[in-house]
């Protein structure tokens, strides 16, 4: 699935390929604005998909698959 997000550090736009972790309930921070997300394009040294983070309130709507959403505003 695809995230587009603006970056709180730099102010770019990034685009992702990502899946979520399980439960999907625990990638959604509302009190802390934050979607926690399995970027799927990014491994740590041992091979392992790293687990990111960025704010619900800098998702760009119309880039993000409509799949993401919904869970975002489901929990």
């Amino acid at each position: 699935m695809k995230l587009t997000f603006t970056k709180l550090s730099t102010g770019k736009v990034v685009s992702k390929d990502i899946t979520f972790s399980q439960p999907i309930s625990k990638s959604v921070n509302k009190a802390k604005d934050l979607f926690y997300f399995i970027d799927l394009e990014d491994k740590d040294a041992t091979g392992c998909y790293k687990v990111k983070s960025c704010k619900i309130s800098k998702i760009n709507k119309n880039k993000t698959d409509k799949t993401i959403l919904n869970i975002i505003k489901s929990y």
